[in-house]
Order: structure tokens, then sequence, then C-alpha cells
């Protein structure tokens, strides 16, 4: 059973410090043991969510059919579908996709203890903001469910001698290994305060990684989405104030630029900018004091999307030369999109908690942990370099 009680005096008496490791075992445990029920009354719904729950781990799967429609006058469609669930079924957990709430709210992905209390959930923009097919949205949003609780997906072979291995390595996490080596560099300044001009990419997780070398940590980005995903990661401020103690650009300009986003408001005693590509060296308004430079030049640029994505195809092809196995696909997809295109931030999060590699080998000659390496050494290649302008 999952153990409310102790959750709940810890809160009474000012103990609780948020959720603990063994909680979250503890349900992927139940799940894994128990019964999953899919409430829905479409099955070929049913078919997709079970294959996705089964690839997590799930073994027992079963549809509990619903007419789900009726369900629509409800404040939260899909949550009122899980909790019916429970009521005609033994299952010990239930999931359900359906309307968030009211029409045009987009979609809610829920699951849920057989006690009523939901243990994940994963929101979707409107079919018609995101513009995918169902039956992918369907899968992403499952397999976010299950990722939420640090679950990780397996896979069956395309024949019986084969298996499919997924690294435990997600998009994410390579792209804070390589935040981390950037801010390295950057762990020499020290300050009261410092302002972040560009959230996206690796400016999302640079509060974080900075914030002993700083009392106010400010990040300032045109885009309202990219503050958002700067927020939800690490909680960044919008700056108060227009002096700083050192500003750090990432704009990709070579330098705080002025224009629309009337960046080049903001001064600071020291100022760091990400080396510009080719097609973005333009005349600044402010030119850095210091450059952060890729060292080895076998990439376009040192922008940390582009990394992970020529990382990412790198590792494929070592794994190829590397490990028995029969072929190597990274996972990757245009990520950015989700963000940019159709305004999704928690879309483009959860995308990029995807596996960064698939393989298909042989039973039992390749493990994660093999994948693991094999990425672990391509960041390993990556050298940064902060020069004086």
């Amino acid at each position: 059973m999952l153990n409310f009680k102790n959750a709940y005096l810890e809160s009474l008496t000012g103990n609780r410090k948020g959720d603990k490791p063994e909680e979250t075992e503890k349900i992927v445990e139940l799940l894994k043991k128990g019964m999953l029920g899919i409430a829905t009354n479409n099955y070929k719904k049913f078919l997709i969510a079970k294959k996705v729950a089964q690839s997590f781990g799930i073994k027992s799967v079963q549809q509990i059919t619903i007419p789900t429609n009726c369900f629509d006058l409800t404040p939260i469609p899909a949550l009122s579908k899980a909790t019916a669930g429970s009521f005609i079924s033994d299952c010990d957990f239930l999931l359900a996709r359906g309307r968030l709430g009211a029409p045009g709210s987009g979609a809610l992905t829920v699951l849920i203890h057989k006690s009523g209390a939901i243990v994940s959930a994963v929101t979707s923009p409107p079919s018609h903001i995101h513009k995918l097919p169902l039956e992918q949205a369907l899968i992403a949003n499952v397999s976010a469910l299950f990722q939420r609780l640090g679950m990780k997906r397996t896979g069956k072979g395309i024949t019986e001698k084969t298996e499919t291995i997924y690294s435990n390595a997600t998009f994410l996490d390579l792209i804070r290994k390589i935040a981390e080596k950037k801010a390295k560099l950057l762990k020499t300044f020290k300050g009261n305060s410092l302002l972040i001009i560009g959230g996206y990419l690796w400016g999302a997780f640079l509060p974080k990684l900075l914030k002993d070398n700083f009392q106010e940590i400010y990040i300032y980005d045109i885009n309202h989405d990219v503050l958002q995903l700067c927020s939800t990661i690490s909680k960044a401020k919008q700056p108060e104030t227009d002096k700083f103690d050192l500003i750090i650009d990432l704009t990709g300009y070579g330098g705080v630029k002025v224009e629309k986003e009337k960046a080049g408001k903001f001064t600071a005693k020291i100022t760091v900018s990400e080396e510009p590509s080719a097609d973005r060296k333009l005349k600044t308004e402010k030119s850095p004091h210091y450059l952060l430079k890729l060292k080895n030049r076998n990439f376009n640029t040192s922008g940390t999307m582009t990394l992970t994505v020529k990382i990412s195809r790198n590792a494929a092809d070592r794994a190829e030369k590397e490990l028995p196995i029969l072929y190597a696909v990274p996972q990757l997809s245009f990520f950015e999109s989700l963000l940019f295109e159709f305004s999704s931030p928690d879309s483009f999060l959860n995308a990029l908690n995807n596996p960064i590699l698939s393989v298909s080998a042989p039973k039992g000659k390749v493990k994660s942990e093999d994948l693991d390496e094999i990425i672990e050494k391509e960041v390993g290649n990556l050298e940064f370099i902060l020069e004086r302008v």
C-alpha cells in the first residue's frame, strides 16, 4: 500500500521536505506488480496505451470499457474517466486520457491509484495547436506519464533472438551535462548580481549551476515560452534592475544586442558572450569582455541544441562500431518546434525526457549502461575555453 499516513504526519509536524525516493520507488513497484486499467471504450487507443505501458515494464494491463462521452460535463473529464474506472474494476491503478477541462483546454493524461489519489499526470495543448496525429500524441503523453516517475522504457526485439535496448540517459540529461561543462568555466566569476540574457537552452540551467557564485540571478528573454521553460527548470527571476556585476549573453550575437528586445539597456562590470555562429555574427551594441568558445572545431557552432543533436548521432555511430549490435538509432525529433512553433514548454520538456539511443541487439549482449558509457565518451570530447576579447 501507499503510505499516506506517514507523509501526512510529517507534514503535520513540519518535517515534510518533499517527496522521497523510496515513495516514488514504491509507486513504481506496485505499478509493475499490479493490474493497470485503461479507461476507454476505444480499442485502438487502448492497444496503443497498453503497448506503451508494457514497454515500461508493466505486464498486467486491461481495458475498462466506459462510454467516455458522458464525462464531458464534468470539471476534469479525463480524471472523471479514471475515477469511474476505479469504481467498476479491481485494478490497482487506472489510466485515462481525455479533455483537461473546458472545451478548448487541451488534453490531460492521468494515472491514479485505486484509492483515488493521483500518482502522475501530463497535460498537452489542444490538438489544433500541437497538430500531432492522435496516435503520436497518445504515445508521447502516456510515455511522459511513466517517465515522470523515473521509469525507463524497455523493448522487444524484431525477432525472438533480438531485443531493443534504450539508454538510461535522456536528451535532458545530455543538455544538462553540456550546460555543466560550459558553466564550469563561468564559476571563476563571483558577485552580487548576474543577468543571463537568452534563456534557451543551457541558460535555463545556469541559475542552479551558478547559484553559489551570486546573491541574485536573473534571466531576460523576449520569448514568454522560453521564460516559462526557465522558470520550470530553475525558478529563474526576471530582472528588477538594469545594472549587474556580470552579464552572460547567450543570444548568439557575440555581445549584448539592442534591437527589439532592448537588451542593450542592461550594463555590467563584465560581460561574457557565447561565441556566435557564422550566420549570426552581427555588429553589437556592447562587445563582450570574454567569449565562451568551443575549443575543438569539428562542430559548426557551440549551440547546446546543435551539440545535443550531433552527440546523439555520433554516439549512435560509435555504438555500432564498438558494441555487438545490429544497429543504433538516435531517438531524435524536431524538439524545438514544440517550444517555438507550438508554444508548449511542457511538451518540449516531455520530449527531451526520451532516451537518447535505442539499439537492436542479440539478446543478453548489450545493457543500457553500455549505451550510457558511449554517450559519456562523446560528451567527454567537448572542450570549451573562455577567451578574453
